[in-house]
């Protein structure tokens, strides 16, 4: 956690010191979440949070000691409960239930970790490419995200160092994971045709599964090719 909280304390200061140089005033940071089973099987990714809990103005140079403290109470602590929580609640015009991710998360879960078919969405290791993003929602501006690349590329590989999962699904589409697993050093390996998993490979002996984004896709046929994917 230590080696993570100070990469988010370089990232922090990155933002505010080239704020020029991306028009986002107030930034939503994100952190992983590390369901409460987790067994190391499963770690999803996404693009980045659209809306989150811990908020920067890049603007302000005093507040960066605020969110360097509120990153090292959160890391060790945040789980996956509100995603139950929310599922089929509605907060801020926001349910669970009713996003593609997390249900295609969910049901990947469900297959790779059948034991806690009760609570799978606890099983997992949540994180995205992307740490900072607009605090009034949508994806981060490109930027925003050349300028926290570097950044967010260390803290992914910290983060995989860290939790040791077994598996990764990006649910990103490869357009946004590519640089990632380029500069990882990422080893592709060649896959059968799919129409939704876009490239599979090895990261140390981690087994990486990229797949398009879930909104607007055939959900079953998605997971269906993922754990197809996964089998090869």
């Amino acid at each position: 956690m230590k080696n993570i909280s100070s990469q988010y304390e370089l990232l922090f200061e990155k933002l505010h010191q080239q704020k020029e140089r991306y028009s986002e005033k107030n930034l939503a940071i994100f952190t992983p979440a590390k369901g409460t089973k987790y067994q190391h099987k499963l770690m999803i990714v996404g693009r980045a949070v659209n809306g989150w809990i811990i908020k920067m103005d890049k603007n302000k140079r005093d507040d960066l000691g605020r969110l360097n403290t509120e990153v090292i109470k959160t890391l060790p602590n945040s789980n996956l409960n509100w995603v139950n929580d929310m599922w089929g609640k509605t907060v801020n015009k926001y349910s669970t239930k009713k996003s593609a991710f997390w249900r295609v998360a969910k049901a990947i879960a469900a297959n790779l970790t059948p034991s806690e078919k009760q609570d799978v969405v606890n099983t997992i290791v949540w994180s995205n490419l992307y740490k900072a993003a607009k605090w009034e929602g949508g994806n981060p501006s490109t930027r925003l995200m050349n300028v926290q690349y570097d950044k967010c590329l260390e803290l992914l590989k910290l983060e995989i160092e860290l939790y040791q999962p077994e598996r990764i699904v990006f649910l990103t589409g490869y357009n946004w994971a590519n640089h990632f697993l380029t500069d990882m050093g990422t080893t592709r390996i060649p896959l059968k045709k799919y129409d939704l998993v876009e490239y599979t490979g090895d990261y140390k002996g981690v087994r990486i599964i990229v797949g398009q984004h879930p909104q607007g896709k055939p959900e079953q046929k998605h997971v269906k090719e993922i754990l197809s994917a996964f089998e090869q």
